[in-house]
């Protein structure tokens, strides 16, 4: 039985999705309450259109989750009918004894009435997961600024969330990981430094949602040659902040300057 199957779902998850299969040449379904094109349909890229039928749309998704082991739904939080399709998807995955984590990014703050509806969402989602990432669109927003041409920016955060749901999606075929998991809920940070102390530093100034000092335990990825003194000194620096010394899972696959961190959130407004 095939592994993992990511969800794309909405707009902008379809979006990252397509990316996604692109990038890494990986099935994905596409799922939306709207008419696909023809060009939407491709070898990696099935498509799957909601409609007011709800026993319809369980039947054809069933059908459709039944020859996977785990599902990864990528979907933006704050669409009119998320709840509908989120509700949908998570039950069917429960009837079929499937996994399921959702990756869930929150608009950003131009999107102002969105983005207010994605953050009163956001409290009732990790009860029907069994892991949920969040990332708040507006903190990725880094080195670079939103220019004038907007459609190639986009293009750059789809490429980042692309990558991302590439590495859950490795995860996933890795269940262990999960037992490191001791919260529903996380987000992710990604810090690049010369050492593994600043990238360790670097990645909690840029937390993709807001993390409270003693957040618990992070589970903690690199591809840096780590030495016992890189990991007092990157103990400290979490100490400082109330935190554990990170659980050291596995490697990031993003290089060899770069820490990737899985960090326990509580699904609140960011400040």
């Amino acid at each position: 039985m095939p592994g993992t199957l990511v969800i794309g779902y909405g707009g902008y998850g379809c979006s990252c999705a397509r990316a996604y299969s692109e990038k890494y040449d990986s099935p994905v379904l596409l799922m939306d309450y709207r008419s696909f094109s023809e060009e939407e349909y491709t070898l990696n890229q099935d498509c799957l259109e909601l409609t007011e039928d709800i026993n319809l749309n369980a039947g054809r998704l069933r059908d459709v989750l039944s020859d996977y082991s785990q599902i990864l739904l990528l979907s933006p939080l704050g669409g009119a009918s998320f709840e509908a399709a989120h509700t949908l998807i998570s039950e069917c995955a429960r009837d079929l004894d499937k996994a399921m984590v959702s990756l869930c990014t929150i608009p950003y703050t131009f999107e102002s009435e969105r983005r207010e509806k994605a953050l009163q969402t956001l409290a009732t989602l990790p009860e029907s997961v069994d892991n949920l990432f969040v990332i708040d669109l507006q903190r990725t927003i880094r080195d670079e600024a939103i220019t004038e041409n907007f459609s190639e920016f986009l293009a750059g955060t789809e490429g980042k969330i692309a990558d991302l749901v590439h590495i859950l999606a490795d995860l996933l075929e890795k269940m262990p990981f999960f037992s490191y998991c001791s919260s529903p809920s996380y987000t992710i940070a990604v810090g690049k430094g010369t050492h593994y102390q600043d990238a360790i530093s670097d990645a909690l100034a840029h937390t993709y949602f807001e993390v409270p000092p003693s957040c618990g335990k992070i589970i903690a990825f690199t591809d840096m040659q780590v030495s016992d003194f890189d990991r007092d000194q990157a103990s400290t620096t979490l100490a400082a902040r109330g935190n554990a010394m990170p659980e050291h899972v596995g490697k990031s696959g993003l290089g060899g300057d770069t820490v990737l961190l899985f960090m326990p959130i509580s699904c609140r407004r960011p400040l």
